[in-house]
């Protein structure tokens, strides 16, 4: 009987003995996993590559695959993702499906946050804008408008009142006071020639060159267009590169991010900057640093 319970003390002992190895050597391990989670990055919680993915539409396209390019070098993945409405990529940021825009203006951006209850931010520095146009295929000159000329604008609030600003200064309109945050077509004072307008979305109203006396368009739509000179235009609003910047739109807070940083710095390189003026030739122009 002592035989027997000295052979099951011996066998306990030499469990603990083994726990308390096992124990240790577990304690070993640990500051290297933790080594491990901290080499990952640009990865995300399940070690998949991380993919930053920015919004954009077809005209602004080539300037999201400029930062994809240029962040690949620094060990970054950037991912274009193609909306055909130009209000689509602010709202699919809004609802966290993308991590950044590169499309729309500042005075569009902050009537979008109003109106959707939420909270956008242009990172600075602002890079680039386009040149805000009156064109007309039929006629040469404002003063050979017929009455009631047609007029096609972009319908969105902040780019309606940019083309009514652009129609008072060149003599057709004038305005009076506002009746909300932006001019709008109610509140045109005089009218002698009785223009008629064409409301568009932005990104569409260059379309009915063939159809309309005029339209009033950001420069690179006409451009992408392809019916008209680009350069030969009836007027060009002064104000595009001061109140109307476009840069990289992202959540507010996170425009500090490296990412965000590194991403604008990729559209400056001096290899970033000659695939822009390439691609665009002047339809969007970068703003000077």
């Amino acid at each position: 009987m002592n035989m027997k319970r000295k052979l099951i003390c011996m066998g306990l002992t030499l469990v603990m003995v083994f726990a308390l190895f096992a124990g240790c050597g577990s304690k070993e391990e640990a500051p290297s996993e933790k080594a491990e989670g901290k080499e990952e990055t640009r990865e995300d919680a399940d070690g998949a590559e991380e993919v930053i993915k920015i919004g954009c539409m077809s005209s602004s396209e080539p300037i999201v695959q400029i930062i994809a390019d240029g962040m690949k070098e620094k060990g970054y993945t950037v991912e274009a993702v193609l909306f055909d409405q130009n209000n689509m990529p602010c709202m699919a940021l809004k609802d966290g499906e993308i991590d950044g825009v590169i499309l729309n203006h500042k005075p569009w951006l902050e009537t979008f946050c109003k109106e959707n209850n939420c909270e956008l931010t242009m990172a600075e520095p602002y890079i680039y804008y386009s040149p805000f146009r009156l064109y007309s295929e039929k006629y040469d000159d404002v003063k050979d408008f017929p009455d009631k000329a047609t007029v096609a604008a972009p319908s969105d609030a902040a780019n309606m009142e940019r083309s009514l600003l652009v129609l008072k200064e060149v003599g057709l309109i004038t305005l009076g006071d506002k009746t909300e945050t932006f001019y709008s077509i109610v509140d045109i004072e005089e009218n002698p020639k009785d223009i008629q307008f064409i409301e568009a979305e932005i990104t569409t109203a260059a379309r009915s060159i063939h159809d309309a006396d005029a339209v009033i368009s950001p420069a690179v739509y006409i451009f992408q267009d392809g019916s008209v000179d680009v350069e030969d235009y009836l007027y060009d609003d002064p104000a595009s590169e001061e109140k109307y910047p476009l840069g990289l739109i992202v959540e507010s807070g996170s425009e500090g991010e490296e990412w965000v940083k590194e991403a604008i710095s990729c559209v400056f390189s001096e290899e970033g900057k000659k695939a822009f003026d390439a691609e665009y030739q002047g339809t969007y122009i970068l703003i000077e640093e």
